[in-house]
């Protein structure tokens, strides 16, 4: 019998997961052909999409620099005495633009994006839910737009940043000129760094709001605590950012 009732239970959790998993493809692929539709492109999806923008990155855009300012030396600091530990200073320059185009400013970006917009966008849903009839093409298509866009460009920013903090860390570490240092960057960067940034930006940015996007428009207004929600999506989140990062490594190096 304990035999009969562990097998029931695996079936009963494969068949669960199997519809969960069609339903979250099914969404995901609706969601994707909304955004290539033309019909989605209407004045108040418009509109709402230039309210996203406001509020996930505008808003927020004084923070973010400071941020990006602040971490920045403190990350070029540790790459510069890295490089200095094992005599890579020839390479400095590679380096930097390496892990902050490639790594860095991707990954923090969207951690920004995510503490400071996405994770409320389950509630907002459910909030606005029963108010609107076409909630794909007014409410879910102009925030994936939005993170798709404004994610990549807001990481080119952080990198920019980061790049022109690292001339006074490397002028007081190293006593490069300026001249010298830009020189140096851009003899590093190729448009495969910032190719890489940017795709890597879009992907992020949109595994940051569809996983808040889908359960905003799965569960129930109050079926799960606000607390206990958050923290789900925030795991479910960190988990497929890792594992595209793991993916993107592999496949970039």
């Amino acid at each position: 019998m304990v035999l009969v009732e562990f097998i029931e239970n695996i079936g009963d959790t494969v068949v669960t997961h199997s519809i969960r998993t069609y339903d979250f493809l099914l969404f995901l692929f609706k969601c994707i052909g909304q955004i290539f539709s033309l019909n989605s492109y209407s004045s108040s999806s418009i509109d709402f999409l230039i309210k996203q923008i406001y509020v996930s990155s505008i808003k927020h855009l004084f923070s973010f620099v400071f941020l990006s300012l602040f971490l920045g030396s403190i990350f070029i600091v540790v790459a510069i005495s890295f490089a200095m530990n094992f005599n890579l200073l020839e390479q400095i320059a590679e380096l930097l633009v390496l892990f902050v185009f490639n790594e860095f400013s991707p990954f923090f970006t969207t951690i920004f994006f995510i503490l400071t917009y996405s994770l409320s966008s389950q509630e907002e849903i459910q909030n606005i839910k029963k108010e609107k009839s076409s909630l794909f093409n007014e409410i879910y298509v102009p925030k994936i737009l939005n993170a798709i866009f404004m994610v990549p460009l807001l990481s080119l920013l952080c990198a920019s940043i980061m790049i022109s903090s690292g001339y006074i860390v490397s002028s007081f570490y190293l006593n490069i000129d300026l001249m010298t240092y830009k020189n140096m960057i851009l003899n590093s960067i190729n448009l495969s760094n910032i190719f890489v940034l940017l795709l890597k930006g879009s992907i992020f940015g949109f595994i940051s709001i569809f996983i808040p996007v889908y359960f905003g428009h799965k569960l129930e207004k109050n079926s799960l605590g606000l607390t206990q929600a958050i923290i789900r999506i925030l795991i479910i989140i960190l988990s497929m950012l890792l594992l595209s990062e793991l993916l993107s490594i592999l496949i970039i190096y």
